[in-house]
């Protein structure tokens, strides 16, 4: 986001006192940013099937996603990325959103299509030792809006999946997206990428993780597997209060934990912040609010 400016010496000391340059964003003016933007509207797309037989696979999908706009061609762009974020990029193809999710679903029942035989041939030894749940398989993936600021849009998408092993594998993922240009904003985006922030941000959330297991009936007891992954990742959320970096099941510790969440205030990852993103601006905005009220 560093832009190289060439500025006329003559008369900029002048200048300098009497206008002020609107910052830009992506190359957009961000002044007035939120006074001029048009504003998203919300739709649920999504498939459900429950059967009830074995062998069966249940499937629910549901996402929200930003309505196609003529008037803002930039929700059309946000609606594409969401759907590729949370479904796969592979699936992003078709020209609808109900493509995405259609192939998506297509491609978990041909993976459960290829168990129906091994059952078939084994039905009468699977019912006898109470084994038919493990070909009731389930599927779901939920998407929500968990923050809609512009130009700032935090996205929550959880998943649970169960294909006949001792338990299901679940996931929360949050994803942030600029609503000026419908691009995704990771880590790198966000935070100075240097070696000296990246290792400052990584004591930050070592010691803050470190708290919430002396501290917090939640992790009492938590034993990390991995140091190292204890670090900053692109699996993270915004608040007013500050951030929050999620680590899945099995990422830095037992199953058992779930989802890890490693909340840090805003004061503490403050000087490791990029000027002029949309997370600045969305801090900056929060800020002005508060000193109003």
């Amino acid at each position: 986001m560093n832009k190289s400016f060439i500025i006329l010496l003559a008369g900029c000391l002048l200048l300098a006192g009497c206008f002020k340059k609107p910052k830009t964003n992506n190359g957009i003016e961000t002044d007035s940013m939120e006074a001029r933007m048009p504003l998203f509207s919300f739709d649920t797309i999504g498939f459900h099937d429950h059967p009830d037989n074995v062998p069966s696979l249940s499937i629910d999908v549901s996402l929200a996603l930003p309505m196609s706009d003529k008037g803002n061609p930039v929700a059309g762009l946000l609606r594409k990325q969401i759907l590729s974020d949370v479904l796969g990029e592979q699936y992003s193809k078709g020209n609808k959103a109900m493509d995405f999710v259609l192939a998506y679903v297509a491609d978990r029942q041909a993976a459960f299509g290829s168990t129906i035989s091994d059952y078939e041939e084994d039905k009468e030894l699977i019912e006898a030792e109470g084994m038919s749940y493990m070909y009731k398989w389930e599927t779901t993936v939920s998407g929500t809006v968990d923050m809609y600021n512009p130009p700032l849009l935090v996205y929550e998408a959880d998943y649970f999946d169960y294909q006949g092993g001792v338990h299901g594998m679940f996931a929360n993922c949050y994803t942030l997206y600029s609503t000026v240009t419908g691009k995704r904003l990771k880590l790198d985006d966000v935070f100075a990428g240097d070696k000296q922030s990246r290792d400052a941000m990584t004591e930050i959330l070592y010691k803050s993780l470190q708290y919430h297991i002396a501290h917090d009936e939640e992790y009492e007891g938590m034993e990390i597997f991995d140091m190292e992954m204890v670090k900053p990742n692109d699996n993270f959320s915004v608040s007013p209060e500050g951030f929050t970096f999620y680590y899945q099941p099995y990422e830095i510790a037992a199953y058992c934990y779930g989802v890890v969440a490693i909340k840090v205030p805003l004061s503490e990852l403050r000087p490791y912040m990029l000027p002029d993103t949309e997370v600045a601006l969305f801090f900056e905005s929060i800020q002005q609010l508060a000193a109003k009220n």
